[in-house]
């Protein structure tokens, strides 16, 4: 069985960490109004629109997510560990994603009740977008099914890529087994489903056909599990080949993946000669994307390959970082809506901000602490009995399963 790769942990956190940084700065009106680069002052063209934006790209980060979710659910199925019975893949994945998710929905939705009186002066149109509806029994009912169409950012704007990724996992194991004997066809999936998600939306914008659009997202964000699964089965011939590469070779990759990264926020000002296509292709979400998860997949590789970058993201306050990343991800909007709703009208907007940082990392180790851990326990006490009663699966390997 493979150790545990602490470095991808690490980058979980620092991913986390970007997302509340990317929510600190849209709470500016002027960095929430900003849409394009021309006509600011060249600093905040740095900042804004640049690679810098690596720093605080949040949407970009839930990428890294999804494909990094692909690469750990994927292990077991290429032969590194025994197989998980279905019911109790289930299960665990349940504990771990819904236990978490359900105590910040519910907290997320408490304050609401408490606090809300209405929008907030001097803070962006994106903070004031949220809390404007009550906590009535359907939108309780609706996020404790959580996989249901709903307004999922109502009350907190991170949940909406945990609906995705519990849907994903659900049937994750199907999309693992197909890798397993049906690689040609599964990898071809992402194109379609990428292909599909378009075309929903195109024909929404142009009122042909109305859709629900938000279980084609899901088809969508599943090609990036597809590509976590992909590095998952082929990360030690790829880690071989980025180690056989010169330190300049590896700085280029480097460079060329925060690039990728960041492609949305200065690939799309690049003025580029040819039919209005190639142009339009720039304004697509979906196309965007798939170059940031292309940079995701490089990031994760260095990161696993033995070097310095693998020396330092193995450092424990990055590691321990990344074992509290979920619950930061989960509640630090919370607490940025809380406090900047009870004191940015009483104390400097800058100040509280600042302040939702310590906060925020206080309260994702707490709930590290008292809600993940004793989901992970459960899960492994579900794991034992399990495998007390149905022994015959422990040994089981993914490409024998019926």
């Amino acid at each position: 069985m493979d150790k545990r790769l602490h470095e991808l942990d690490a980058l979980r956190g620092l991913a986390a960490l970007s997302v509340l940084f990317s929510h600190l700065f849209l709470v500016l009106p002027l960095v929430w109004g900003t849409a394009h680069p021309r006509g600011h002052p060249w600093y905040l063209q740095m900042f804004m629109f640049s690679p810098l934006r690596i720093f605080w790209a949040g949407h970009e980060a839930v990428m890294f997510f999804f494909v990094l979710s692909g690469f750990v659910l994927a292990l077991p199925f290429f032969g590194t560990k025994p197989a998980v019975p279905y019911p109790l893949y289930l299960a665990k994945r349940i504990l771990r994603i819904y236990s978490p998710y359900i105590v910040a929905a519910l907290v997320a939705m408490g304050l609401r009740e408490v606090l809300y009186k209405g929008d907030v002066g001097g803070v962006s149109g994106w903070f004031n977008q949220s809390w404007k509806v009550s906590a009535t029994p359907e939108a309780i009912g609706q996020h404790l099914l959580m996989i249901g169409s709903f307004n999922n950012s109502e009350f907190n704007p991170v949940l909406w890529s945990l609906v995705h990724e519990m849907r994903i996992s659900i049937v994750f194991p199907l999309i693992a087994l197909g890798l397993v004997r049906h690689q040609k066809i599964v990898v071809a999936l992402p194109i379609l489903f990428t292909t599909i998600y378009w075309l929903a939306g195109s024909l929404n914008f142009r009122g042909i056909m109305s859709f629900d659009h938000d279980y084609f997202a899901t088809l969508h964000y599943s090609g990036f599990f597809i590509l976590g699964s992909l590095l998952a089965k082929y990360r030690k011939g790829l880690v071989r080949v980025l180690s056989a590469a010169s330190r300049s070779g590896k700085l280029a990759l480097l460079s060329a993946a925060v690039l990728a990264y960041t492609n949305p926020f200065w690939f799309p000002y690049i003025d580029v000669p040819g039919p209005g296509w190639i142009n339009a292709l720039f304004a697509k979400r979906w196309f965007h994307e798939w170059i940031t998860a292309g940079g995701v997949a490089v990031f994760m590789l260095l990161a696993i390959m033995p070097g310095v970058i693998s020396r330092v993201l193995r450092a424990r306050p990055l590691v321990f970082l990344g074992a509290i990343s979920y619950s930061l991800y989960l509640f630090h909007a919370v607490i940025l809506k809380a406090l900047v709703t009870l004191a940015a009208e009483e104390f400097p907007l800058g100040i509280v901000l600042l302040c939702v940082v310590p906060v925020a990392l206080v309260a994702a180790a707490a709930s590290w602490r008292w809600i993940e851990v004793p989901s992970i326990r459960l899960g492994k006490s579900i794991s034992a009995w399990w495998y007390r009663h149905f022994p015959e699966t422990r040994t089981m390997r993914s490409d024998k399963l019926p």
